[in-house]
């Protein structure tokens, strides 16, 4: 029977770990394709915020027409609120109740501030529209 001898410096060298240059290369991977993957990420968030505001507002719009349908006049939803991630939802009725328009904008204290889609703005007669971006197409996720 064969006894196995290995010397110490044999061993040290078959134990050893990574070395700081494998180390430095995985980070340097990692960084990269976090670069490339983060700005599509928070895209992603953006739209899945927008379309959060957009069921708000419809769901706001249904609570109006509600009301209108009790009362003959949308007056009375004024106090009526509605919240959503990074927007701030405001409702405008006119003046002798007759119609209202609700409206989405993008909380500027939030990462929804750089949504180039704008303000969400919703009419009574059932239109959509974006107002104050820089881009309109693609924006409507609901249609």
């Amino acid at each position: 029977m064969r006894i196995a001898y290995y010397p110490k410096r044999e061993r040290a060298f078959s134990l050893r770990g990574f070395t700081l240059i494998e180390l430095i290369v995985a980070l340097a991977i990692i960084s990269i394709l976090s670069a490339l993957v983060y700005p599509s990420y928070q895209q992603y968030v953006r739209k899945a915020r927008r379309v959060d505001a957009a069921v708000k507002v419809l769901a706001l719009a249904q609570q109006l027409e509600r009301i209108f349908l009790q009362s003959l006049s949308y007056a009375e939803g004024a106090n009526v609120k509605a919240e959503a991630a990074g927007y701030l939802i405001s409702t405008a009725i006119s003046a002798n109740g007759a119609s209202y328009v609700i409206y989405a904008k993008p909380k500027s204290t939030s990462d929804q501030s750089r949504d180039p889609c704008g303000t969400l703005v919703y009419e009574q007669t059932g239109r959509w529209q974006f107002v104050d971006g820089s881009q309109t197409v693609g924006c409507l996720v609901l249609e």
